[in-house]
């Protein structure tokens, strides 16, 4: 758990270091806002849905179907982006999804699938100040 704290810790300050040099070019992009908004919104409930809850039933192909959503929202917000700032914050996101999903499949091959309830919640606390940041660093630029 340490561990997965430390990378927790090396996550924020990495988007928080791309937030401020990112605020420091010119011309926000409102495109980038929203996007960062559809990413975080589904994201945060990709996590919800496999989180622990009573009576859920694991559903595999609802699982890869969820998967295959991210991904293609993820590749649709990198589409055409030149700035390597924006790159690099939407690849770090990116990354914490494609982990996120790794594990719950690597859950469910155990036998345990979803999130715990308090794994979930802390995970969601730092997935909304991650991508707060990055939004952060996208209206800075105005």
């Amino acid at each position: 758990m340490t561990n997965n704290k430390h990378n927790r810790y090396k996550t924020f300050l990495i988007l928080l270091l791309l937030a401020s040099v990112v605020s420091c070019q010119s011309g926000t992009d409102q495109a980038a806002v929203q996007s960062l908004t559809s990413l975080s919104q589904f994201h945060l409930a990709f996590i919800d849905t496999y989180t622990r809850a009573p009576n859920r039933q694991w559903d595999d192909a609802k699982l890869h179907a969820d998967i295959d959503k991210g991904e293609t929202l993820f590749s649709s917000a990198t589409i055409g982006i030149t700035d390597q700032k924006r790159a690099q914050a939407l690849n770090i996101l990116h990354r914490q999804f494609q982990k996120d999903y790794t594990f719950l499949q690597q859950r469910a091959k155990e036998g345990k699938p979803y999130f715990s309830v308090a794994g979930a919640r802390e995970k969601k606390q730092m997935l909304q100040e991650n991508y707060e940041l990055a939004k952060k660093g996208e209206l800075a630029r105005s």
